[in-house]
């Protein structure tokens, strides 16, 4: 839950520095599309990566308790039928 809080988080820390990106370079008269994302990168980067951290930590969780709590649940029910 945390990561999709922080990953949440994360796109209002993008549109922040989107934001700000374009209060600084407003009165340019050529805003260079490229300079968006770099921009934002710059502010957001470790978030990012925190982010992908506990996402991946959480994948592996899920990935190796579903199928013991699916077996688990399984056994249950045949447990349930036979008695």
């Amino acid at each position: 839950m945390l990561a999709f809080i922080l990953a949440g988080t994360f796109s209002l820390l993008c549109i922040r520095d989107l934001g700000e990106y374009l209060c600084t370079a407003g009165g340019l008269p050529a805003l260079h599309p490229g300079g968006i994302p770099l921009f934002i990168v710059r502010g957001t980067w470790r978030a990012f990566l925190v982010i992908l951290a506990l996402l991946a930590v959480a994948a592996a969780i899920e990935c190796s308790m579903t199928p013991l709590m699916v077996k688990s649940a399984y056994e249950a029910a045949i447990a349930g039928m036979q008695a």
